[in-house]
């Protein structure tokens, strides 16, 4: 073994340990902890009347809760945070739990541990779309942008995780390439802020160089790179801004082999445009270059409004009613996406109600989608549930649909 690759091994020994085992050198407490203790550690929060200062109240327990090394209490108190607080479901389940994941590196990173107590990642921590780990990631690989140690650190997260969380390997090459692009931007000087292409050649050619990663993977990867980008042009960071009136402009200016991940994280941000309408939503989306593309946008679009409207009273039921203006191609589009949002952006370790909730409504089962609504709610069950947990949730589908939902059982 060469000096480096001794190093690199070393290295991610290091890290991966303090991902897998803990990164506290406190001990940690071993206690049942309720939803009722988890509850009243936020209740003074209501007290607060703007967001902002709720939300802060709200991670002033979870970041205390990560102090003390119990991980699982923070996620107690997140999804409670997230059933009772419109402000704080809201405003972005995965960027609240993208923060919870940036709080956890940091902790460990800035105060440099490295007696590390047993800390194991709860099931709960998939949720919001895996937030935490893409949080936890970013920083990791940012600090260390190697595809070598990134490839490592997807394999050792795969062999660790994968037979509860069945999407971590994804999620863990999509974390990489925001890490990618936040190293690559720290190197880049004010004469190409808002160059699309010089913030992502470099990060891109990363992701094509972890030779162990499926084309999928890369993809992610990839996604990864853009889904930063976009957020930057939403909060003009680096010299970048959303064009409203031309939403795709800036993936018309990468390599055609890039553009469909530049699409696919574009069309995250075009609900906003729509006002959350996905009469309007469809219309935008049809700006695109290909259809492949306007198809794409649709669905992703949809899922991305989801997430705004999720904590309404009303939820996602306009969104549903306004799909079923449009045509039968797209209402199916459009149902699948509705059930996507519904998983990513739901309550933690109970997403899978409002999606079976989704499924009996009238307007499903008028335009004939009843089946497939099911089918698409079964699919998704291992993406955040253990084997025990979709066995349960098997016993609330209908029990013309129990067979197809008891397939995720792995």
């Amino acid at each position: 073994m060469s000096m480096n690759n001794t190093k690199y091994t070393a290295t991610l020994l290091s890290i991966i340990g303090v991902l897998l085992v803990g990164y506290l050198a406190i001990p940690l407490v071993s206690k049942s902890i309720t939803a009722y203790e988890a509850e009243r550690s936020i209740a003074p929060c209501k007290g607060f009347a703007s967001n902002d200062e709720q939300i802060d109240c709200i991670f002033r327990s979870i970041d205390a809760a990560i102090e003390e090394g119990n991980l699982a209490y923070a996620f107690e108190i997140f999804a409670n945070a997230y059933r009772n607080f419109s402000s704080f479901a809201g405003t972005g389940c995965h960027r609240h739990a993208h923060r919870v994941g940036d709080t956890v590196y940091y902790r460990y990173y800035v105060l440099g541990h490295d007696n590390l107590d047993a800390l194991d990642f709860p099931q709960e921590t998939t949720a919001c779309g895996y937030g935490l780990f893409h949080g936890f990631l970013e920083h990791l690989i940012q600090d260390r942008p190697d595809p070598e140690f990134a490839m490592g650190v997807c394999e050792a997260l795969d062999e660790k995780l994968s037979d509860t969380m069945k999407d971590i390997r994804v999620v863990c090459y999509h974390g990489t390439g925001h890490g990618y692009t936040l190293a690559h931007a720290e190197t880049l000087s004010r004469d190409v802020w808002g160059n699309m292409n010089a913030f992502t050649e470099f990060p891109l050619s990363q992701c094509n160089e972890m030779t162990r990663a499926t084309e999928s993977e890369k993809e992610d990867c990839r996604q990864g790179v853009f889904n930063v980008v976009a957020d930057w042009m939403e909060e003009k960071n680096y010299g970048f801004a959303y064009n409203t009136s031309d939403p795709f402009e800036s993936c018309r200016a990468v390599p055609s082999n890039v553009q469909y991940s530049c699409y696919y994280e574009m069309a995250q941000k075009i609900g906003n445009i729509a006002r959350n309408d996905p009469v309007a939503l469809y219309a935008i989306a049809g700006t695109a270059e290909t259809q492949e593309f306007a198809d794409l946008a649709f669905v992703v679009g949809i899922a991305g409004v989801i997430q705004q409207v999720i904590a309404n009273e009303d939820g996602y039921l306009p969104v549903l009613e306004r799909c079923g203006t449009l045509s039968d191609g797209v209402f199916h589009r459009c149902v699948e996406s509705i059930v996507w949002g519904l998983y990513e952006h739901g309550s933690p370790q109970i997403e899978y109600k409002e999606v079976l909730s989704l499924c009996r409504e009238p307007v499903i089962q008028e335009h004939g989608e009843t089946d497939f609504c099911y089918e698409k709610a079964a699919d998704r069950l291992s993406r955040f549930y253990t084997a025990e947990h979709i066995k349960s949730i098997c016993a609330e589908f209908p029990e013309a649909y129990a067979t197809r939902c008891e397939k995720e059982i792995k």
